[in-house]
């Protein structure tokens, strides 16, 4: 990261890692340098939302899901990942 802050997969593998060890509020800011870096990357919408979620901010979360939504990720997985999550904030957010 300190000698390659602009590049996308950077960012968005150092906010994974720190999602990982549920330290959401220290990935957020990589998360959103790599929608910055990458605005049509439906990962990085994904990955900002489960970030989001896990902060308690399903409102926020839920806005990431649509806009993946729109993107229209070619891979079926992602798709269904984003579906998935979509229906669950729905659900908690009584939607």
């Amino acid at each position: 990261l300190r000698y390659s802050p602009e590049n996308f997969r950077v960012n968005a593998n150092v906010g994974q890692a720190l999602m990982g060890k549920e330290r959401y509020l220290e990935a957020l800011p990589y998360l959103k340098k790599a929608i910055e870096l990458r605005p049509q990357t439906v990962e990085a919408h994904y990955n900002l939302a489960c970030c989001l979620a896990g902060m308690g901010d399903l409102k926020g979360a839920r806005e990431e899901l649509l806009t993946a939504k729109k993107l229209k990720s070619k891979l079926p997985e992602v798709k269904r990942l984003v579906d998935e999550a979509l229906k669950e904030i729905d659900q908690a957010l009584g939607e």
